[in-house]
């Protein structure tokens, strides 16, 4: 891949990232290709938040990991927290998923904690929009779901899935013109 695309730090950065989300089909995490590949980005690019978040999406649960192993991996990238210290938010990750569990099972107010406990590690977009969509559609509480999604927007510009949140809260508020305006956006 690399004889036809730049040499540079920021395409090898994108194709590892990649390359990682291809891996993490391996539902069994017996993936030794995979484990070398993380290997091998780890030591090309110790501070690289986007890259090291696609590593532990990998280890998530669903994907076959565990929390163990996804607390392991966040343990170990906090090597370099000094130069990118961003990569403390790996930690809020696992808390992340956990909610999304309760939430799916209608457990509101655990994941709305456990939520609180991953911001603590650092602000990051997905955050605040699983806030925003539990406080929008769960709990119809939409003065929080409009503030969690605004910092969700700010956070993250371009996702689609926040504006439209956003338009879907102002419409519940009945703020119609802003409704359109985030819909525009």
């Amino acid at each position: 891949v690399f004889t036809i695309f730049p040499n540079s730090p920021e395409v090898r950065n994108f194709i590892y990232t990649i390359l990682v989300k291809i891996f993490k089909q391996d539902l069994l995490g017996k993936n030794s290709a995979m484990e070398k590949l993380v290997d091998e980005t780890t030591r090309l690019f110790p501070q690289s938040f986007i890259l090291k978040s696609s590593v532990l999406w990998s280890k998530e649960p669903r994907w076959g990991g565990s929390y163990k192993q996804m607390e392991e991996f966040a343990k170990k990238s906090q090597k370099t927290v000094d130069k990118n210290p961003k990569l403390s938010t790996l930690y809020g990750m696992i808390y992340y998923d956990q909610a999304r569990r309760f939430r799916a099972r209608g457990d509101h107010g655990t994941a709305l904690n456990l939520l609180e406990k991953a911001l603590k590690f650092g602000d990051h977009w997905a955050f605040y929009d699983e806030q925003a969509e539990i406080y929008l559609y769960d709990l119809k509480i939409f003065d929080n779901a409009l503030k969690a999604a605004t910092k969700s927007a700010e956070l993250r510009p371009p996702i689609y899935r926040t504006r439209l949140g956003l338009s879907k809260i102002h419409y519940a508020r009945g703020d119609y013109p802003l409704s359109i305006d985030d819909l525009k956006t």
